[in-house]
């Protein structure tokens, strides 16, 4: 059986997960976390999750050494420590935060490249198939074509634009043999000029309850 840690565990994504671990005969939710002074510290996971007394308590610190893998979509910051206890403690992660600067994305993979690690700003298989079909078409078409990504997400995501967003225009910036940091342009307001052949526009919307 598989012993699993569900970072964040009060949030929409770690309420999903851990529910889904506990229906799981061969998984076992051993653990869980919350960022310092949430309410759910202290309280059972099964509490937290509405299923009743599990044994395992949420703490502010994730509980490494007791996992097999420990499952982290929360904050850039809470994620960093999460990564620097599991490769301590030699466990597994599978990662979907977003939200890292270039800083802290390198010091991430840095610290994870010595334990198994599953890292994507998206799991959804259709989203992968994406990311690979634009960075195909942006390699076919070229520079005579303009790429603009325009994404939309509910009222309560945290950070923008989103991973998936950002890893498709990632994603055509390969395609194109661009560096995405040179060419980003995120939103436009006043007389911003002519479009240059080579920019890469991001726009982010957040609004009601849009999944």
């Amino acid at each position: 059986m598989t012993k699993v840690v569900v970072c964040g565990i009060a949030g929409r994504m770690g309420q999903r997960l851990g529910n889904l671990i506990c229906d799981d005969d061969e998984m076992q939710l051993v653990g869980a976390t919350e960022r310092p002074g949430h309410e759910a510290l202290g309280r059972d996971v099964g509490d937290v999750l509405g299923r009743g007394t599990l044994g395992a308590t949420v703490t502010d610190l994730v509980p490494a050494a007791a996992a097999d893998v420990v499952i982290a979509f929360t904050a850039p910051e809470s994620t960093l420590a999460d990564a620097a206890a599991c490769a301590a403690a030699g466990t597994a992660m599978v990662v979907g935060t977003t939200g890292f600067t270039a800083a802290q994305l390198i010091e991430f993979k840095s610290t994870v490249a010595a334990v198994p690690c599953v890292f994507a700003p998206n799991f959804s298989t259709a989203m992968n198939v994406l990311f690979r079909l634009v960075e195909e078409a942006a390699r076919f078409l070229g520079d005579d074509y303009d790429v603009e990504v325009l994404e939309s997400h509910h009222r309560h995501k945290v950070d923008a634009p989103s991973g998936s967003a950002l890893g498709l225009a990632q994603r055509a910036a390969a395609g194109l043999e661009r560096n995405l940091d040179e060419v980003v342009v995120h939103g436009r307001e006043g007389v911003t000029g002519e479009r240059t052949r080579k920019e890469i526009g991001m726009h982010a919307m957040r609004l009601g309850d849009v999944a």
